[in-house]
């Protein structure tokens, strides 16, 4: 019994042993130390190790087991070349030394002033198969003497991290806000009251925000800097956001959106879960941002903002667009737009949204922290949700005759909508009607009809807002949209627009003299290759179904979006473009398809 016990204590103690080792040894693969070295013209000097590497196997930077940012670093000492575009070295006891050298010209990435210095590349080496675990870093950072390290210090490092931490130094000044860490340049010093007003916003939509989401070990840092970029106004990493110093000037606006946008990244974004579709991380964050203004009762300012964002998709054919390679002049409309309009539409047959996606996250945070799209749709089918649509977004539109009013419905699946009718006494009716592929149209006499409108709650992700409504007493093509007050567009930009719209929808050519002076002979062929895209196919009958225009005050800019049905390919298509007037606002002199 003696020898059996002691077998027994020997057999634990070996697998505590071994437990302990193989804990160590899964520590080891993801501590990271460094010393870096920040010279006068912002240039790195890296050295580093990498524990567990094969030192005996050449191995390549960026493109094999071993990363570091692309095209910026240059290994210091013994270094032979190999396949162009490949750097191949062998490491000496697994450690590094390399230059990442400032690359020219500004950006929001890498960046250095008088007074500032700021990187937020990966210049660090990582094993491949470690990319997107999150690491420990042991960092010891040397600066030119006029820098101040603001990020990362002794705390920051305490927080592991998905990749290097960002290196932020400069002539700040630090105060603490609402129990946020807040760091300014002292060249903006003057600015406190902005800074309070900013730092208040967060500290709202941080605590609105952890009504639902499990408590963060810490308060993020809230970094004012001067971004490059005129339109990049915040951006989040991990446990820290950074803010454009154009927010704090005197006639800046406080906008509430974006900074609630910034603090939701903080759980979906680097420092909580993302999602391999970079553009369903953007999209959840800025669909949290709206249920954000929702609880401050910002009415107007939401109205404003989705009517936007409706505004600016139209067009947008197919929801499983977030899923796939976007280009890149197209991604900031599906991260800021399209995206979130899934989470929203989606709450109007689902409620509960917001409540369920923070059960996700509760549930997920502990397993990881990238998500994939198939993992997050087994969730919303759990919950009877379902939010990514691999269909092609159907549309639904007015056309009439003398005598009746007809509603179309193109979908590729069963599909129901709400329509609401207005009655000439001003009554209201809603009904419900169920369209399919084989059912796509309903027929109503006009008697007793004021307006109708499709759709009146925005129920129904669709191809084309633009042709939702029929009034008796407009007929303008811009008048079916919901988007713009015809009141509020200039008459003379309206009468145009209808007779360019005329102009595109008939078959023949007469009406082309009347809207070009004859001197303008590529004004004219600009009419005419336009209205060759849209009749592409001469036995073709086009119907513009509807318009939105928009000219603002004072502005030489008309600009004007349609959507048209092809009769020949059964489909709605959306097209925009834009008049160039002259300084008395009388001629176009130039038209251009965006």
């Amino acid at each position: 019994m003696k020898v059996s016990l002691a077998n027994v204590l020997l057999r634990k103690i070996c697998f505590i042993f071994c437990l302990i080792v193989s804990m160590l040894s899964y520590s080891q693969e993801r501590i990271v130390n460094a010393s870096i070295e920040v010279d006068n013209y912002g240039n790195l000097y890296v050295n580093t190790k990498l524990p567990n590497l094969d030192i005996k196997k050449d191995t390549i930077i960026v493109s094999g087991q071993v990363l570091i940012h692309k095209d910026q670093a240059s290994l210091i000492g013994s270094v032979r070349l190999g396949k162009p575009n490949y750097t191949q070295y062998i490491p000496k006891k697994n450690s590094f030394s390399y230059l990442v050298n400032l690359p020219k010209g500004k950006n929001d990435s890498y960046l250095k002033t008088k007074d500032f210095f700021l990187t937020t590349i990966n210049y660090l080496t990582t094993l491949k198969e470690d990319y997107n675990n999150r690491k420990t870093f042991s960092i010891q950072t040397k600066l030119p003497k006029e820098f101040t390290l603001v990020y990362p210090n002794k705390s920051d490092l305490e927080n592991t991290h998905l990749y290097s931490p960002p290196i932020i130094a400069g002539d700040f000044y630090n105060s603490k806000i609402k129990g946020f860490e807040v760091y300014n340049l002292n060249r903006y010093k003057k600015n406190k009251d902005k800074i309070e007003d900013i730092i208040n916003v967060i500290n709202d939509a941080y605590s609105f925000y952890l009504k639902s989401y499990p408590e963060r070990k810490s308060k993020p840092k809230i970094i004012f800097i001067p971004f490059v970029s005129k339109t990049l106004l915040g951006r989040t990493l991990d446990n820290v956001i950074l803010l454009n110093t154009k927010m704090i000037k005197d006639k800046a606006k406080l906008r509430k959106r974006l900074l609630a946008h910034e603090v939701a990244h903080l759980f979906w974004g680097v420092s909580g879960i993302r999602f391999k579709e970079s553009t369903l991380t953007e999209g959840l964050a800025e669909y949290m941002s709206i249920k954000y203004l929702e609880s401050k009762n910002e009415d107007s300012i939401l109205k404003s903002l989705l009517n936007r964002k409706r505004h600016r998709v139209e067009g947008v054919e197919n929801a499983n667009l977030v899923t796939k390679r976007i280009m890149s002049k197209n991604r900031s409309k599906f991260n800021y737009e399209f995206s979130p309009l899934l989470f929203v539409y989606n709450e109007k047959n689902n409620p509960n949204l917001y409540n369920d996606l923070s059960q996700f996250y509760r549930s997920s945070i502990v397993n990881g922290r990238m998500v994939s799209l198939s993992e997050f749709q087994e969730f919303l089918k759990l919950k009877d949700l379902s939010l990514i649509d691999n269909n092609v977004l159907p549309d639904f539109f007015v056309t009439e005759t003398k005598k009746e009013l007809i509603i179309n419905g193109l979908t590729v699946r069963d599909t129901k909508v709400d329509i609401e009718k207005e009655l000439t006494d001003g009554t209201k009716e809603t009904h419900r009607l169920s369209f399919s592929y084989t059912d796509d149209k309903y027929t109503f006499s006009k008697n007793n009809l004021e307006k109708v409108t499709i759709d009146p709650d925005y129920k129904i992700l669709q191809l084309s807002r633009l042709n939702d409504v029929w009034d008796k007493n407009e007929a303008s093509y811009s008048s079916k949209n919901r988007y713009f007050n015809l009141e509020d567009v200039p008459p003379k930009a309206l009468a145009l627009s209808n007779k360019i719209l005329s102009y595109l929808e008939a078959k023949d050519d007469l009406l082309l003299d009347d809207l070009t002076c004859e001197t303008n002979v590529l004004l004219k062929d600009s009419y005419k290759a336009l209205k060759e895209k849209i009749h592409n196919n001469k036995e073709d009958t086009i119907t513009i179904t509807g318009a939105s225009t928009y000219q603002k005050k004072g502005s030489k800019y008309i600009y004007i979006k349609i959507v048209y049905f092809s009769q020949a390919e059964n489909k709605s298509k959306v097209l925009s473009f834009r008049l160039e007037m002259d300084k008395e606002q009388k001629h176009v002199q130039k038209l251009k398809v965006n």
